[in-house]
């Protein structure tokens, strides 16, 4: 390898090693009642697309997608575009999804339910600040995820690839960054339409709150 290809291994080896710390953290932290993994994916997603396809194009013995898998990392990949995008698009993207959830989680609703008020978004919290949300989760899932109990089984073997290509590239040095084993994640759900304190009364103030998350 040249001194450029070289600096751009280590690079690899450097996020290969961060994805593994990843997995690591998991083991020490509550994550079952938190969408962890599932916030994780873009950055899964672009370690993953960008380590198989430079170490193929270098000619280097690394896995290889398969093309459902590779379908799967240039929609990840390509969803970091989403953030070029002007507010007016992105608000717009944001409410689509939004209604989207709202009507599946109205129409699983009791009537009692229904007249009360229901919860139509999860947001994550690491440390008590927010992180994420399902809705934005849903951007960048290349799949119907509401209602789908095959999303997390399905996610999980398209990950495979990424596990193999960190293992190739981290050339079993599994020794993982320090990681503060006090994180504590968890999870709030919201009706962004009715009686979240989040909010303005209309769909709009969910849009300032993914901004100002």
């Amino acid at each position: 390898m040249n001194k450029i290809q070289q600096a751009a291994y280590s690079l690899i080896q450097s996020d290969a090693k961060f994805l593994y710390t990843l997995t690591q953290i998991g083991k020490h932290i509550k994550t079952h009642s938190n969408n962890y993994i599932t916030m994780s994916l873009p950055y899964i997603g672009v370690f993953a697309h960008g380590a198989e396809q430079w170490g193929r194009k270098t000619g280097l013995n690394v896995p290889q997608f398969t093309n459902e898998e590779k379908e799967y990392y240039d929609y990840i990949r390509s969803c970091h575009k989403i953030f070029e995008k002007n507010f007016f698009d992105y608000s717009n993207l944001l409410r689509s999804k939004l209604s989207e959830s709202d009507r599946y989680f109205y129409s699983i609703r009791s009537l009692l339910e229904k007249k009360i008020g229901y919860f139509n978004v999860g947001t994550d919290l690491c440390n008590g600040e927010y992180s994420g949300n399902t809705i934005l989760c849903s951007m960048y899932i290349p799949i119907n995820t509401l209602g789908n109990k095959n999303v997390g089984p399905w996610i999980k073997g398209m990950s495979v690839i990424a596990g193999k290509l960190s293992a190739t590239y981290m050339e079993n040095d599994l020794q993982s960054y320090f990681c503060d084993k006090r994180v504590y994640l968890n999870h709030k759900d919201y009706h962004f339409y009715n009686n979240s304190p989040l909010k303005m009364n209309n769909e709009l103030g969910f849009v300032f709150f993914f901004y100002f998350v």
